[in-house]
This record gives structure tokens, C-alpha cells and sequence, in this order.
């Protein structure tokens, strides 16, 4: 999916965010800025919005020798979701549909993003995990999802956030539950970058110690099959379904003819415009959905 202006424009503006945070000086931030547009003016006019991401947090990276920018942010989300796990985790469990609720815990986690929101908070992911079972889906999807994982021996799940991680977990079990012979993968970004998941965030909350966990080889918040490692791809290929967590995945998965459900909240404006909805409406739909339009 093509990067438009308005992700030209957020990039650019992360990276003063950032900058300000570091409290860098504005002479060199000034200098960042102009080595971010020369890098601009080299980039496949097809590349997508997590290319374009994860070229200007090099170059911030490399400058100011920050290895990972979000640390404090992915720790205390981690801590967050973990502490209410156990609650979230029965209320799943209790649901008249285990499994559509775990979906919707699920995506309702993808609030956590520091990529594409500037004022992630507590006070909106508690009022979001409350209404989580006004998640929509369509009937017909769900119905899709339960056909393919009664038919699956392998499954996939691509995540995208710390934080949202730990729900992601709760609906990977209610999976596991349901389909223990379900040969279940996860894969997690190669490095730091955003507030995306990497190693250590799925060793603290656990996920190791469950799941297969794969680290895809880059950098990148999303998934780009041309530059994932061999394993990565390998699993993907021989996936008989794929779960892709948020707009990032999206992005750089839509349209790759795999059996990928993607689950995301649309939560900037080219997503709002693209869907016609409201900020933090969820998106739970096929490949082959969006092959149609």
C-alpha cells in the first residue's frame, strides 16, 4: 500500500516529536530534518508508510544513539496489560463466544500505538477494553475464520505493539484451547522500532513460553515478504491461515493473495477516509475482501 503526502508529513513530524523529547538542539534537529529529506528524495515513490517509518528512525537512531525509542512506553504498557490480564483473560473466557471475544479483545489492544498516534493513554484504553465487545464483525468473516481454523494444521499470527501483545496472547490461547493439534507461530519484528514488538516484550509477557516466536529479520513496523528472513517467510508460505495485527501489517501485506485476516483499528485519517469511519473503528476482514473492492 502506497504511502500517501499525510505519511510523508506524520513521519517527518514523529521524528520532531522525538527530537523534542531528546530535548536535541534545534540546529541539529534542523540537520536531521534535511538528512530525512535526502533520504525522502531516494525512496521508491511505491515504498509504504512502515518503509518510510523505519528509514527515518534510522537515520534519528544512528544520530543520536537511541537503540530503542520506546522502551519506557513498550515497559509500562507491558506492565499495564499484564497486571489486567487475568481479569481480561476470564472475561473472554466467560463470553457467550469465546472465541469472537478474544478477536475483539484482541484488536481493541491495537490502540497502543505510538506510530500512528501522538496521545495513546491510559484513560482511552480502559474506556475502549470496557465497550471491547462492540468490536464489529461481520458475521460472515467470523464464520470464515472458524472454517479455516477447523481446516488449519498451521496458523500464523503477525503481531504489531507492546502492550497490545499481552492481548494478543489471551486470544492465541483461546486458539490453542480450541484447536490444541493447531500448529500455532508468531512473528515479531527484528529490531527495535516504534513501540512494536521485538524479543524481549514477548519474553516479559510470557508468549515464549507458549508459542514458537520468530523474529522477521528487520526493522520495519509491518511486513514486507521481500525483506523478512527466510524463516519468517517460510512460515508465512506454509501458513494454512494468517492473523496480521495492525495498520503496519496491513500496509504491507494487503493484497499478497495469502489467507491473512487482518485485525486493526483505523485510528489516522488515511485510514478513517479509506474505510469512511470513525477514529478507533476496528477493520477484522480477509485478503481477499479488500481484492474485491
Amino acid at each position: 500500500m502506497r504511502a500517501d503526502s499525510d505519511c510523508y508529513l506524520c513521519g517527518v513530524q514523529k521524528a520532531v516529536t522525538i527530537m523534542n523529547e531528546y530535548h536535541v538542539e534545534m540546529d541539529q534537529q534542523v540537520t536531521i530534518i534535511r538528512d530525512i529529506f535526502a533520504e525522502i528524495a531516494k525512496t521508491d515513490p511505491e515504498a509504504s508508510a512502515p518503509q518510510l517509518s523505519a528509514t527515518f528512525m534510522k537515520i534519528l537512531s544512528d544520530v543520536l544513539k537511541v537503540d530503542d525509542f520506546y522502551y519506557d512506553a513498550k515497559e509500562k504498557y507491558n506492565a499495564i496489560l499484564m497486571e489486567k490480564a487475568p481479569q481480561l483473560r476470564q472475561m473472554v473466557e466467560q463470553a457467550k463466544n469465546p472465541l469472537k471475544a478474544a478477536i475483539q479483545m484482541a484488536v481493541t489492544g491495537n490502540y497502543i500505538d505510538f506510530g500512528a498516534l501522538s496521545d495513546v493513554n491510559e484513560t482511552q484504553l480502559k474506556a475502549l477494553l470496557i465497550d471491547y465487545q462492540k468490536v464489529p464483525i461481520r458475521e460472515a468473516v467470523l464464520k470464515a475464520i472458524r472454517h479455516d481454523l477447523d481446516h488449519a494444521q498451521k496458523m500464523v499470527f503477525i503481531t504489531d505493539n507492546a502492550g497490545e501483545v499481552v492481548l494478543d496472547k489471551i486470544f492465541l490461547e483461546m486458539v490453542q484451547k480450541l484447536y490444541p493439534l493447531l500448529e500455532i507461530s508468531v512473528i515479531i519484528r527484528g529490531g527495535a522500532i516504534l513501540n512494536d514488538v521485538v524479543i524481549h516484550d514477548a519474553e516479559q509477557v510470557g508468549l515464549t513460553q507458549l508459542f514458537e516466536v520468530v523474529e522477521n529479520g528487520t526493522a520495519i513496523p509491518g511486513t514486507e515478504l521481500e525483506e523478512i528472513n527466510l524463516q519468517s517467510r517460510q512460515l508465512i508460505d506454509a501458513a494454512d491461515i494468517i492473523f496480521a495485527k495492525g495498520q503496519g501489517n496491513f500496509e504491507t501485506l494487503c493484497g499478497c493473495g495469502l489467507n491473512v485476516y487482518y485485525l486493526f483499528l483505523c485510528k489516522c485519517g488515511l485510514f478513517t477516509q479509506r474505510f469512511g469511519v470513525d477514529r478507533f473503528t476496528a477493520v477484522v476482514e480477509n485478503d481477499a475482501f479488500f481484492k474485491a473492492e
